[in-house]
């Protein structure tokens, strides 16, 4: 897996550096849609389901989907903060 890590086109990496601020600015988001209390109580229920779902023998699998997901985190973070300051109308 090093090694198929090490040979990551820079596209992937990009997405990758890019998704990290991205799932931060959802967090942050959700404590201006939600009140605090339910956004805490959704994140540990999906963090809960998450360690569930991510074991040893999937790993791989999501490893290899990670582009996607972090794709996907950049275009909702995206989205939510283009309609939250009206750059664009959902």
């Amino acid at each position: 897996m090093a090694s198929d890590m090490a040979a990551r086109p820079f596209l992937v990496v990009l997405l990758g550096g890019l998704s990290l601020p991205a799932q931060i600015a959802i967090l942050v988001a959700g404590f201006f849609v939600f009140a605090w209390y339910f956004w805490v109580g959704a994140i540990a229920i999906a963090l809960l389901f998450l360690a569930r779902l991510v074991n040893p023998s999937t790993f791989t699998t999501f490893y290899s989907i990670s582009p996607l997901l972090n794709l996907i985190a950049i275009a909702a973070a995206v989205v939510f903060w283009g309609d939250y300051f009206k750059v664009f109308e959902i």
